[in-house]
């Protein structure tokens, strides 16, 4: 579940085009944040303050890393988020997916199930249908009555007409 949360922040940062750009940029490596302003405003018009701002969504929702390098702060993607994002997207793409440490027990019980039919059919198949000689005898039963019913009445019938 804190997969899925870390997800959805992600995502919730990149509905930003600016921070979109911004990851784009860093995969090209560490930058810090003043190559990212210049390389910015030759597309819009940004501060630095903003660009830090932007760079702060990113770190809070675990795209990017920060690191000192005297006095300066170098950027980087960071594969963590990128991960949790991955993972998100291709539990969309692959729903069975998640049943994937079931996979061998379901086997296992698909293979049992057929098993069990095989059996059930050979047995069925070895031994005679008693079931069958009841229904056979009452439709004997049955056509012997309407056969009588249909028949002409007799001269030993002895029921008045």
């Amino acid at each position: 579940m804190a997969q899925q949360a870390k997800a959805v922040g992600v995502f919730e940062a990149l509905g930003e085009p600016v921070r979109r750009r911004i990851l784009e940029l860093l995969a090209g490596g560490e930058r810090p944040v003043g190559p990212l302003v210049v390389a910015l405003r030759s597309l819009t018009p940004i501060s630095q303050p903003a660009v830090s701002q932007h760079l702060k969504v990113l770190l809070d929702a675990g795209l990017v890393t920060v690191r000192a390098s005297g006095t300066r702060r170098l950027y980087a993607l960071d594969t963590a988020g990128l991960d949790a994002a991955r993972a998100w997207l291709d539990r969309l793409a692959d729903p069975l997916a998640q049943l994937a440490p079931f996979a061998q027990p379901l086997d296992a019980l698909a293979t049992e199930v057929a098993r069990g039919r095989r059996a059930n059919k050979a047995a069925t198949a070895s031994t005679p249908n008693t079931a069958s000689t009841p229904n056979t005898a009452s439709r004997a039963n049955t056509a012997s009555r309407s056969d009588r019913a249909a028949e002409p009445p007799d001269a030993h019938d002895r029921r008045p007409a």
